[in-house]
């Protein structure tokens, strides 16, 4: 049986300091942990990640806080979250590593990024106010901006093997989104507190 539990704590900061990591990846060659100052990297097969010392600040990118990550076919996308290090909404910035140097992922500026997702080949980026997904060469090829005719609370979303787009919203829980429909299925609620709108509960 697959048990999720913590086996391991790393204090990768500056002579071993403790660091907000705010999201972590891994592209099966190098870990990366982005944190409330810069994006940490180290190697997979180090024999010793508790050491501080194996774990490197990568160069090429502002400081500031990175509330998100992920790893897609050789890929690495983070955002530079704005909002979060100087308090300036719509004012995010993400970027793409290609294994050698960083680089804008998509015009710099202009959204909020609450996440972002790589699952079943597809990457997904939740913004404020939408959703979008890219195929494994990060071309993008969808764009939501809500459902049940409302607009979009997503915080997180990812799709899964039959296509289906996951989405964690403020308002409507989590919802089911077919793709390439683009029709909301339903919407997901826990039986605990009553849900107050559409869909089934889960038990």
């Amino acid at each position: 049986m697959d048990r999720n539990e913590i086996k391991d704590t790393y204090y990768i900061g500056l002579n071993g300091s403790y660091v907000n990591v705010k999201d972590f990846t891994s592209d099966g060659i190098n870990f990366y942990a982005a944190t409330s100052t810069s994006i940490y990297k180290a190697p997979v097969n180090s024999p010793n990640l508790a050491d501080y010392t194996n774990w490197s600040i990568m160069p090429g990118l502002p400081t500031g806080v990175y509330n998100a990550i992920a790893a897609i076919n050789g890929n690495v996308v983070v955002n530079y979250s704005k909002q979060l290090t100087s308090n300036v909404g719509y004012a995010d910035t993400l970027y793409k590593y290609d294994g050698s140097n960083w680089s804008y992922f998509g015009t710099p500026g202009g959204f909020i990024v609450h996440s972002i997702k790589s699952t079943n080949n597809s990457l997904v980026i939740t913004f404020e106010g939408a959703v979008s997904t890219y195929d494994q060469n990060l071309n993008g090829n969808g764009y939501f901006s809500g459902y049940f005719s409302d607009i979009t609370r997503a915080r997180s979303a990812v799709r899964d093997a039959q296509g289906f787009l996951w989405i964690a919203d403020l308002k409507y829980g989590l919802i089911s989104y077919m793709i390439p429909f683009l029709v909301a299925k339903t919407d997901l609620k826990p039986c605990q507190p009553v849900p107050t709108c559409c869909g089934p509960c889960i038990p």
